[in-house]
Order: structure tokens, then sequence, then C-alpha cells
């Protein structure tokens, strides 16, 4: 008999956040203002936003997500007096799946005290501290035992049999990297790799081989490409621990071998890394592999932070490397200048 067990996976997330709303002095009413898309985790986005209520202007955070957020949450804002930073509070929140919490206020939100604002932009600053936790369905076998039914961990099970991978016993392909070599089975790979299935066809219709030579990508990512082509489980070790370059080398392996649903994670990973260093970095690659989904957020970020992000090496390096994605981004916020307006 065979049933599915949830478990709850857990991930961990450090973010520092800058929201610069211009034209803050023209926000009528209860009028809502939305901030960029946030990746607090791979499975967990949301945003937060601004409304005015008698001169009390309310500060949420809306979690989009079909999980649960936990999140220890510092905000300050920018006055023109030397551009000094006034801390607001320290919280800690809870925000159930798909539902929107106040988090913070500022009193008494009048002309007098929007003149203290430089140029009239507010200017939050957020440091984030997200624990987010969803629900891991995991395949398990059960047998009849006496006084009921004996349950294993399939991840167990999977572990154990990924460990044939690293000798040749049983495998009938061998991926190397430099001097590193990563055994596996054409049956897996062309299954979950229309790039390694048209290899394959290619290689059996001329010359068999049971090796692949790759020079663009590093073993580290190409082991763990393997390991999810086989369990389907984008390890936690690479999302908590590794830096930008290495999340992004997994990223591109996804993309060339064309294993969408890992470059999906990866890409919701590297959107919960971003930052005003990082920005144009993230955007620029989302444009190199036509990957829309993350483009648009960093997009939305990038121009949400534009003039802080143009002081960045990163911001000069794509003027000088790719102008045509500099003009679209220019193009972006000279839009949301206007309709501001």
């Amino acid at each position: 008999m065979g049933v599915r067990h949830s478990s709850t996976v857990t991930e961990n997330v450090l973010q520092t956040l800058k929201w610069e709303v211009e034209n803050i002095s023209k926000l009528s009413e209860n009028q809502v203002i939305c901030g960029h898309k946030l990746y607090f985790s791979r499975f967990c986005r949301g945003n937060f936003k601004l409304k005015i209520i008698n001169d009390c202007l309310h500060i949420y955070l809306h979690n989009k997500s079909d999980t649960d957020l936990k999140t220890e949450c510092s905000i300050s804002y920018l006055t023109i007096q030397n551009e000094e930073s006034v801390k607001l509070g320290h919280w800690i929140l809870e925000v159930p799946q798909n539902k929107c919490v106040i988090v913070s206020e500022i009193e008494n939100f009048t002309t007098e005290f929007m003149k203290t604002l430089p140029k009239d932009t507010l200017i939050l600053q957020f440091e984030l501290k997200t624990e987010a936790s969803y629900k891991d369905l995991l395949p398990l076998l059960s047998g009849p035992i006496p006084g009921g039914y004996k349950w294993f961990d399939e991840r167990k099970r999977l572990h154990e049999d990924l460990s044939l991978m690293h000798n040749d016993e049983n495998t009938d392909v061998s991926l190397k990297i430099g001097d590193e070599i990563v055994h596996a089975h054409w049956s897996i790979l062309c299954a979950r790799s229309p790039y390694f299935k048209n290899m394959y066809r290619i290689q059996k219709k001329e010359d068999p081989k049971n090796s692949v030579v790759i020079t663009d990508i590093s073993a580290k990512a190409i082991r763990e490409f393997v390991a999810f082509l086989y369990t389907g489980i984008f390890e936690d070790v690479l999302y908590e621990n590794t830096n930008l370059d290495e999340v992004y080398d997994l990223y591109r392996a996804a993309d060339k071998y064309e294993v969408l649903d890992l470059r999906k994670y990866c890409g919701y990973s590297l959107m919960a890394r971003i930052s005003v260093e990082n920005a144009v970095q993230i955007l620029n690659w989302a444009d190199i592999h036509n990957d829309k989904e993350v483009k648009t957020a960093a997009m939305d970020f990038v121009s949400s932070n534009f003039v802080a992000i143009t002081d960045t090496d990163g911001w000069k390096k794509l003027t000088d490397e790719n102008p045509k994605l500099a003009g679209k981004v220019i193009a972006v916020c000279t839009k949301k200048l206007k309709n501001s307006k």
C-alpha cells in the first residue's frame, strides 16, 4: 500500500532592502501603493504596501504565497537632515498564507512631516530575517506489521541509491567535468532532460558514447543537477550556504539542459538573494536566459531602487557591456516617473 506523507521544510533568508516612494505628497487618503515583488524564499513571495488613513501612514506586509511566513523586520526611513536614518522599530511577525498584515505606522504623516523627507521621497529601509515553512510531500512505502504500518522515508532510500553515481557500477554514462566524473544513467538523463534525450538519439545513430564532456559548468553544479534529476529535490544546503555565483551556475545547467522546474527553483533562489549590489547582475542573467519571470521581478527591483543602483559597479558594467538592457531600465524608470505625476 502506498501513501503520501507531508513533512515540514523550513528556509531562512536574510535580506536588506530599500524602497523609494517618489512624490509622496501626492499620495491621497486611502490610496494604496504597492512595492516591488519580493522573494522571501524559493516558495514564498509578497510585497510591502503603503496606505494613508487619517494622516497616519500604514506599512503592510502582504504574503502572496501558499505558505505561512515568519519574519523579524526592522524598518527605518531617511530624513533630509544629513540623510539621518530614523528607526521605526523592530517586530516579529507571523503572516498567514495569502494574507496582509500591518507592520508599522508613521503618525502625523502631514504636509509638514513630508517636508523633512529628501526631494518629496519617502526612502524606507528594511532588514528582514525570514523563516518560511512549507509542506514537502514525500512518497513513503508502507507494509503490514503487527499493530499497524511501518513507514520508510523515501529520501533515505534515494540517498542510498544515489551513492551508485559515485562509481561506475550499474551506470552507463559518465559526465566529465575537468578531472571529475559524475556517473549516471542514460535512461534518467533522457527522461528528465530534452537536451540529453536529443543527444542520445544522435549518438545512438552515429557512434554511441558512454561519456559526455562538460566544460562550461562546474562539477559542483553538475552533481547538484544530476541529483535533482534523480530525486526532484532542490537541496536546501545549496540554497542557504552557497554564494550567488554558485546558484547561478546551477541555474545555467538547468537552462542549458532544459530542466525547467529546476530553473524555476534557482530563479526563486536568485530573487530571494537580490540586493542593490547584485540586482543588475541578476537582471542581466535573466535577460541572457530569456527568463521572463525573474527578469520582470529584477527589473521591478532595479527601477524601484534606481538611484542607489546607479552608484554600483554592476550598473557601470551593464552600461558598457549591455547598453540595450540599460536603456530598457532607464525607459522603465522614466515611465514610472511619468505615471507617478
